[in-house]
């Protein structure tokens, strides 16, 4: 039974080790805006992307504390990065291990379900690209998990709670799990009177504590308790860009989950959400009351605000949800496995399906997420690192050496060029910088760049652009500024979804007839 305990932990673990060996390399111009944040922070600057200038232009508070952390350890910035990434990634493995055997009938369908979850795609491309998402994902699974164990046993639900506080603090729209459990909980207590009214206390009180210490500290210091990112990447737009964007985030969910969603879907349809024998409000008990009730509900509703809000969508922002996706289809499979005994007892497991339908969708899932993986994902983020440094990486090696200190420098992808050129890097998207997202509200950023939307705010030494032609502001006409072009640099391609070529040109921009 040990050694039985000791493969099933390990075989998961062993295949995410071997797929994030893959991904040794992989980091994107986000991860530097994170070893921005993190090297001015242990070094005294503050919470900063400019040493010295407060902002909260890094999505997760958390990760870039931990980035630091590993800093002032001595460790650099990205070796911190990967370090911490790698063993949230792992710790999310077991803590998947460990919710399932909980969520699942068999001790099988719960090692299927870490290793689906060590396979799935998406995971395995951002767990070790220096950027927050295994992290949140451990903390939503080790809170479902705590969640589980304190209904069943009757605990304090004081661990789930500083769990989703937690996961909260990574990112900011857990806040809807946090929000979630608190419901559950008083629906628990107010109508199934299946918890003690101080449950609620337990659950709530070091939740708001840790989130609210750290809001009241973010409105001190930046004067919004928000990231700046929640407003910055809203795209604009009307119903048509809600279409656009779920339609894309819908064909990222298919990608890697298509197998699993299909199981849920046919869950839902065939037995219902929560359909319970006696009304609906017994219906609407089971429901609310059920362990799936707060990462379901919140990763639909996520997923919808982000079409709703018209925001940018990652892939690796869909990443907890996919957990989700993976786990609920697997439960369906296995349901479907399940008979009831001749007495109308508790569901029990016919051994000879077991071994054909929750492998087939292991299988079918597993095979999905390899094709995807080694040859969508894989080729991309092997070339991107490189062209990364030789485009951007090298216009930042010209800046740190032909231009002098407190230079000033607009751009767009301000990750790599501010961590390596040591200058003053503007965002010009607004990320860091917020006072410009209301100056491109009603433009794209390539226009915003193109019409100089951001002069009435700042005139930067040098300007960065990314189109798809070199030198494409020469063709324009500035009366209150020249432009000189220095170089331009050639990337491939910026993402899996933007596979065109982009250039990025920098310029001198002389503001001869600007009055200082």
């Amino acid at each position: 039974m040990r050694v039985q305990s000791v493969v099933a932990v390990g075989l998961p673990l062993l295949i995410s080790a071997i797929l994030l060996f893959l991904f040794r390399d992989y980091r994107t111009d986000d991860t530097y805006i994170y070893l921005q944040f993190a090297r001015n922070l242990a070094e005294g600057g503050g919470f900063s992307f400019v040493s010295g200038e407060p902002t909260f232009g890094a999505t997760s508070w958390l990760w870039t504390i931990l980035l630091s952390a590993g800093v002032r350890l001595g460790l650099t910035p990205f070796l911190a990065a990967k370090l911490c990434g790698l063993l949230a990634a792992l710790g999310a493995i077991l803590a998947v291990h460990a919710c399932a055997r909980l969520l699942f009938r068999s001790e099988r369908t719960a090692v299927f379900a870490a290793s689906a979850w060590a396979l799935q795609a998406w995971n395995v491309r951002w767990s070790f690209s220096g950027l927050e998402t295994p992290l949140m994902v451990l903390f939503l699974v080790l809170s479902w998990h705590w969640t589980i164990l304190e209904d069943r046993e009757g605990r304090r639900p004081w661990r789930s709670g500083i769990g989703w506080a937690l996961a909260t603090l990574v990112r900011p729209e857990a806040i809807g799990l946090l929000i979630l459990a608190g419901f559950r909980k008083l629906w628990l207590v107010t109508s199934c009177r299946r918890a003690r009214p101080l449950d609620l206390l337990f659950l709530l009180l070091p939740s708001f504590l840790a989130v609210g210490t750290v809001a009241i500290w973010a409105i001190q210091t930046f004067g919004n308790p928000l990231p700046n990112s929640i407003v910055a990447k809203n795209i604009g737009g009307g119903w048509s860009a809600t279409w656009a964007i779920f339609l894309f985030g819908s064909k990222i969910i298919l990608a890697t989950d298509v197998i699993c969603l299909a199981w849920l879907l046919f869950a839902l349809a065939f037995w219902g959400i929560g359909r319970k024998r006696g009304g609906g409000r017994a219906a609407l008990d089971s429901f609310i009351s059920s362990e799936w009730f707060v990462p379901g509900v919140w990763s639909v509703v996520v997923f919808l605000l982000y079409a709703l809000t018209h925001s940018v969508i990652v892939s690796r922002y869909l990443v907890p949800g996919s957990l989700v996706v993976l786990l609920g289809g697997l439960a369906a499979a296995e349901t479907w496995d399940a008979r009831r005994n001749s007495e109308g007892g508790a569901p029990e497991i016919s051994p000879r399906r077991l071994r054909h339908l929750v492998p087939a969708t292991f299988l079918l899932f597993a095979a999905q997420n390899l094709i995807v993986l080694f040859l969508v994902i894989l080729p991309h983020t092997r070339e991107f690192p490189r062209d990364l440094d030789r485009s951007i990486g090298s216009i930042a090696g010209w800046l740190r050496e032909n231009t002098p200190a407190g230079t000033t420098v607009g751009a767009i992808d301000i990750g790599l060029l501010a961590y390596e050129s040591e200058r003053v890097v503007v965002d010009l998207y607004g990320l860091v910088n917020p006072e410009f997202v209301p100056l491109r509200r009603n433009l794209h950023i390539k226009d915003f760049v193109r019409q100089f939307g951001f002069a009435p705010l700042a005139h930067p030494d040098y300007l960065v652009d990314r189109q798809l032609e070199p030198n494409r502001l020469m063709g324009e006409v500035y009366p209150d500024v020249r432009l000189e072009p220095i170089l331009h640099r050639e990337v491939k391609a910026l993402g899996i979804r933007r596979s065109s070529r982009y250039v990025f040109t920098l310029y001198r921009l002389h503001w001869d007839d600007v009055a200082s």
